[in-house]
């Protein structure tokens, strides 16, 4: 069956690649899109009790999400940093989406740092909001407090903090693919003794990726897709596509010496996916079984 495969894969050479080419186009054209619609998953299972804790809590104390900034080093009764706080305060209760604004000078109970030198203001923002307006009212909230004159504030909160790690994580995924990918062709050329066959496995491994952003895309409007998703694809895709191709590679040169130099090529071929060709199948089976 695999020999079959490697004699339909020449005869039908052209038909593949253009297939495979017009993947990879339509992957770096359209599946940059699941960037914009990776979501944050929850680590635990939803019937864990840690979970159904929080559930309970949410129904008896319903909140949404929530900004602080810790306001540093300057006297807390300072009276240009209580105008400050009040007139940021004034312009927080401003924005859609912010529910209450607390603060030291405007609450009961407001909290002085240990150093009697920082104090809290939190912010509250409307439970139940959208994505795309929860995100535009924290940019706007985070804008504002950064505004508090005084030597430092510091912002954070939940969602920021979740939001902040997963674009750092496609950042730096960028960073490094994009070093990787140039290390791994120096690589493969030296390995492979040319450039053409030290491009070819690194092509097919970004035709992989592209084909699966594609995919991914797709499932994103079905299902919530992590945002570390992109980097496991990234991950796999480019690992196993070169070590497979590395290894038909070697094993079509070797076949084509045994053969000598008048074989055609699609016998070569199918010699080599009926050897390789099974333990690249079998190989990428056990990955699938193990992902499933």
């Amino acid at each position: 069956m695999l020999a079959a495969l490697g004699r339909s894969m020449w005869r039908w050479r052209w038909p593949v690649l253009a297939l495979w080419l017009g993947l990879a186009v339509a992957g770096a054209a359209l599946g940059g899109r699941v960037l914009d619609q990776l979501a944050s998953t929850d680590n635990l299972r939803p019937d864990a009790e840690s979970r159904r804790a929080e559930r309970r809590i949410a129904q008896l104390l319903p909140e949404g999400p929530v900004v602080v900034a810790v306001v540093r080093d300057r006297d807390p009764y300072d009276p240009e940093l209580v105008a400050s706080v009040g007139r940021v305060r004034a312009d927080l209760l401003a924005v859609p989406g912010v529910a209450e604004v607390e603060d030291l000078y405007h609450n009961p109970g407001g909290r002085i740092g240990a150093d009697n030198r920082s104090t809290l203001v939190r912010v509250e923002l409307t439970d139940g909001l959208t994505t795309g307006e929860r995100e535009r009212a924290e940019d706007r909230v985070v804008d504002l407090l950064r505004g508090i004159d005084a030597p430092q504030v510091l912002v954070g909160g939940e969602t920021l903090a979740e939001r902040t790690f997963a674009d750092r994580a496609l950042r730096d995924a960028a960073v490094g693919e994009s070093v990787a990918l140039g290390v791994l062709l120096v690589v493969l050329v030296l390995i492979l003794g040319g450039l053409r066959a030290g491009a070819l496995p690194l092509l097919a491994a970004l035709g992989a990726v592209a084909a699966t952003l594609l995919g991914l895309s797709g499932l994103s409007a079905a299902t919530e897709v992590s945002e570390f998703t992109v980097n496991v694809v990234t991950l796999l895709g480019i690992g196993l596509t070169v070590d497979y191709a590395l290894l038909l590679v070697f094993r079509f040169r070797e076949e084509r010496t045994a053969a000598g130099p008048d074989a055609r090529p699609a016998i070569v071929l199918a010699r080599t996916t009926a050897t390789a060709g099974r333990a690249v199948l079998v190989s990428g089976a056990a990955v699938a079984a193990a992902m499933i």
